[in-house]
């Protein structure tokens, strides 16, 4: 095997390809900005759901606390 020194390297670091990113056409740039609001709007109506459901959420849990309360209330009673 030969040494370290005189083996090939693992892949070139010398060659560093840069290209250059081309300007976007109107047409490109419009569907860019197009998403970019379908994205907002996505987001905006993903988080009043998960606002809607963590309401729904919180009141079931709380439901099952007064639930509990009142499970535990007469039970407490009996004995």
């Amino acid at each position: 095997m030969p040494e370290v020194e005189d083996r090939l390297p693992l892949r070139p670091i010398d060659r560093v390809i840069e290209v250059p990113i081309p300007p976007l056409s109107a047409d490109q740039q419009a569907a860019r900005e197009a998403a970019a609001a379908r994205m907002a709007e996505f987001v905006a109506k993903r988080d009043a759901l998960r606002e809607e459901r963590r309401i729904e959420v919180d009141r079931w849990e709380q439901g099952n606390l007064d639930q509990a309360r009142e499970i535990r209330r007469e039970y407490d009673g009996r004995n």
